[in-house]
């Protein structure tokens, strides 16, 4: 007689042979106490039940009444079985199909177990696995729920319940996290993460598969259209030249138009600048800050034809002939030009060659500090009809006398704004071009242009305003410029303007109502002691006047033309109601003054220098949402940030 083994160690040494890797053996194990079941000897652990779709049910919602309906399939698939024994090998039998990666047919026989078994929580659980791992989580999780339900009708106490309801929230909470790349259209992705930086782009290509192939596809093509590379460390890792060609070409598609590096060395190494720029025919903004040398000899460049803004910063040294090429690679387009390192040196090769720039806009040129370069101002005027925008310093502003090239017409008649910085000179034999009466904007930080005016009891009409230029001894006298259109004034130097000039360079843009924001340090205090006083600067009732105002110079003036400094600032401010910025600099003004302003009139912001005795004020000034700042007012620069280098 054959010796019957028990089913017992039949199923420990399948799982033995399973634990050893033995998969095949361990397979035949499992497969052989299913067929000689002696509780329903069905023995066809690989046959699906064709009447009915158990995964469609568990998709739907309806696995209990799928359960229900009885087999009539010829082969018997679908039957029921009590014998613990077999369900335990179908168990197994799954986790070896599992184990050999062999995913479809553990899928058929988690089914069967499932039909086996309907109130044993095993079945629900491996068939849950197996769906999870073919990434069918969605399924897995009705899997586990109508289990749960099934399971604890019969079995409420049974210890796999607790396990079955913990794989039931982990599913849950991973089907809760959907990926926004696959679900959501591509504008919408595109719109949010338009908000986001460069660096966080890149970043986001190493997020998962889906997120990186989006990031590489063509719906992403607008998001690299606009790239700004920053450096958060002094040490940084250079990138390969492949990798930066994916990043400036292949992503964007060929089609970049804006490009900001705060390190040229974050992306190409200075020698191959050029060759970048080459590739890039569609850049429209090209900003360079950090340092970097653009030095001997580089390749040539082609045409730009699309670039409007070139930005090169003050650490930024580069060559006059690179500089040349750079500029008349995109003369015809060009509409903001910024050389806040302009190259200095010696002879006619050391000059930056201007081409005719007919719509460049804004022109900024500052020298790094090293020398002061000259420029042909009258070639540059003549070659720039266009200009609005001006911001000059550290450059020597004076006429080359072997050019023949003279203006017809007036210089620079679209000028809007203007910044002169402290270093800016002009030569004896060249004068800055006539201000038209369209400038809102007028920034003097110069030292070397001092504001000088004869005090009269009267000023006449044809009274001019002295400029002193690099030394007392030559004087070149100009007239005050009628400036009713005039939105910002800025003017410091080392002597204040005499009550006349003040109010002949001031008062038409404050007749018009025009006036908003001023800033003279030193502030001529001797105009509160004039006949008539500041009362020509109050506005009407239905004028709004001026809203920015910086008052300093107080204590320098005390027993000469001022006795009380908290007095003389309350009477300054009661010339302007409708006042919202005040800065007073380092002016030692009694908190409470400052308190009673603040109270009693529409100032809201109170810039100042004076550290700890504000603590208490800055407190107070909190409760009536008004704010008191230790430093200066950010508007006092202009427009266009002329923050000058030292």
């Amino acid at each position: 007689m054959p010796v019957v083994i028990p089913t017992s160690d039949q199923l420990q040494r399948g799982q033995a042979l399973y634990k050893a890797g033995n998969l095949i053996e361990a397979s035949q194990c499992f497969k052989s106490i299913i067929k000689n079941c002696s509780g329903c000897k069905a023995g066809k652990p690989r046959v699906l039940c064709e009447c009915s779709d158990l995964l469609a049910a568990c998709q739907n919602r309806t696995l209990a009444d799928v359960l229900r309906k009885p087999c009539r399939c010829p082969q018997r698939a679908h039957m029921r079985c009590k014998e613990d024994g077999h369900v335990s090998a179908l168990a197994n039998l799954v986790m070896v199909a599992v184990k050999a990666k062999d995913y479809k047919r553990g899928l058929v026989y988690a089914q069967n177990l499932v039909y086996l078994a309907p109130r044993d929580p095993r079945g629900y659980l491996r068939l849950g696995q197996v769906l999870r791992l073919v990434d069918r989580h969605r399924t897995a999780l009705g899997v586990y729920q109508q289990g749960i339900v099934l399971v604890a009708k019969a079995k409420p106490d049974h210890p796999g319940l607790k396990t079955l309801q913990d794989q039931a929230e982990i599913v849950r909470k991973l089907v809760s996290q959907v990926d926004p790349i696959e679900t959501l259209p591509a504008e919408l992705i595109n719109l949010v993460f338009s908000h986001l930086s460069t660096r966080e782009l890149c970043r986001f290509l190493r997020v998962s598969k889906s997120w990186k192939g989006f990031l590489e596809s063509s719906a992403a093509k607008p998001l690299w259209l606009s790239q700004h590379y920053d450096v958060k460390s002094r040490f940084f890792k250079k990138p390969k030249p492949q990798t930066t060609q994916k990043y400036l070409v292949t992503y964007p598609g060929g089609q970049l138009k804006h490009l900001v590096l705060d390190q040229l060395d974050t992306v190409s190494h200075g020698d191959k600048v050029f060759i970048m720029l080459s590739a890039l025919p569609r850049l429209e903004t090209f900003i360079l800050h950090g340092s970097a040398t653009l030095t001997g000899n580089l390749p040539p460049i082609g045409k730009l034809p699309k670039l409007k803004v070139l930005s090169l910063a003050a650490s930024i040294r580069i060559e006059c002939a690179h500089l040349n090429r750079l500029i008349a690679a995109s003369a015809n387009t060009l509409e903001e030009l910024a050389v806040m390192g302009c190259p200095y040196g010696h002879g006619e090769s050391q000059r930056v060659d201007w081409p005719q720039l007919p719509n460049l806009r804004t022109l900024k040129l500052v020298s790094p500090g090293i020398g002061t370069p000259f420029v042909d101002m009258e070639t540059v005027m003549c070659r720039t009809p266009n200009v609005e925008n001006v911001l000059l310093d550290a450059i020597q502003f004076g006429r080359n006398r072997a050019n023949d090239e003279r203006p017809d017409g007036p210089l620079w008649p679209h000028l809007r704004r203007v910044a002169l910085g402290p270093g800016f000179h002009v030569t004896r034999d060249m004068r800055f071009p006539a201000l038209s009466e369209a400038v809102t904007e007028l920034v003097l930080e110069n030292d070397s242009i001092l504001h000088v005016c004869t005090s009269l009891e009267s000023a006449p009409e044809d009274m001019e305003l002295t400029m002193i230029f690099s030394r007392p001894s030559n004087i070149i006298s100009v007239g005050i410029p009628h400036l009713p259109r005039l939105e910002t004034l800025v003017l410091r130097g080392r002597y204040p303007l005499t009550p006349e000039a003040f109010q002949l360079l001031a008062q038409p843009s404050v007749a018009s109502d025009s006036l908003r924001h001023l800033y003279l340090s030193p502030f001529p205090w001797q105009a509160l002691n004039v006949p008539g006083g500041l009362e020509w600067a109050r506005p009407s009732e239905d004028q709004t006047g001026l809203e920015v105002l910086n008052a300093n110079y107080l204590i320098g003036e005390v027993g000469r033309h001022i006795e009380d400094p908290d007095e003389a600032l309350v009477r300054l401010c009661d010339h302007f109601p409708n006042l919202k910025d005040l800065d007073i600099g380092a002016e030692t003004v009694s908190p409470i003054t400052l308190g009673r302003l603040l109270e009693k009139t529409k100032i809201t912001n109170l810039y100042h220098y004076q550290g700890a005795l504000m603590t208490e004020l800055r407190d107070w000034a909190k409760t009536i949402s008004k704010n008191v700042t230790q430093g200066k007012n950010p508007k006092n620069l202009g427009s266009l940030e002329p923050d000058w280098p030292t």
